[in-house]
């Protein structure tokens, strides 16, 4: 699902455009949640993937010569997912290494590519987790919308976003932060401070969950281990 290639309305790879200028007056607001792919596999009753079964899902997410990365890219995620406190069974190994594969390192390169030719180009991580299922969609795919759109109290989002005043600060700041950004360009304003453009040297992220800050390279070890956000 995306755009085709054909010659003629899009002459080119969507990436190779932006990295030649041609959506260079285009301020870009964009990043990801820390668990995108939960949203799909967070089934009831999922199977668990055994210890021997891991290494190979891995080299087949990575793609040519994911086989002899495979053990350093699971031990990297492990290392990384337990200094945070998150879970690290290998269902969930594999569900973060899959989310940076498929979602955050594009954006950065995407982010990135944009950065050298508009320096209106900004970066965050959505790492607000969902209550629903046990905890079992963590930061997933779809969960920053009733954030951004401040609907909370829209039906079920209450099982799905959760409730409380955290959830509500954490809206607020989303919501004032986008608007800040349609308005001028930029999504910085007080109530998350400082906002600096996105640049391939310290990687300036707004992390938005129970607590929203400015981060330097978040989950750097994630990227780093799959090298592929324009490294």
């Amino acid at each position: 699902f995306g755009p085709v290639r054909d010659g003629d309305v899009v002459p080119r790879a969507p990436l190779e455009a932006v990295r030649a200028g041609e959506a260079a007056d285009v301020p870009v607001l964009i990043g990801t949640n820390r668990d995108e792919v939960k949203l799909f596999v967070a089934v009831p009753n999922r199977p668990p993937i055994e210890d021997a079964a891991l290494p190979g899902m891995v080299a087949r997410a990575l793609g040519p010569g994911g086989e002899g990365r495979a053990p350093a890219v699971i031990a990297a995620f492990r290392h990384s997912r337990e200094a945070l406190g998150l879970p690290t069974s290998n269902g969930d190994l594999f569900d973060a290494i899959a989310s940076e594969l498929r979602f955050r390192s594009p954006a950065m390169r995407f982010a990135l590519a944009q950065r050298a030719h508009q320096p209106r180009t900004y970066q965050y991580l959505f790492t607000w987790e969902s209550p629903a299922r046990r905890g079992a969609f963590g930061a997933c795919h779809a969960l920053e919308m009733p954030f951004v759109f401040g609907t909370l109290d829209a039906p079920t989002q209450d099982r799905f976003a959760g409730t409380g005043p955290q959830a509500e600060r954490l809206a607020a700041h989303m919501m004032d932060a986008w608007l800040a950004f349609a308005r001028t360009g930029d999504p910085a304003h007080p109530g998350i401070g400082a906002w600096p453009a996105y640049d391939g040297a310290s990687r300036p992220t707004m992390v938005f969950s129970g607590e929203s800050g400015l981060a330097h390279d978040p989950l750097a070890e994630e990227r780093l281990a799959v090298g592929d956000a324009g490294d």
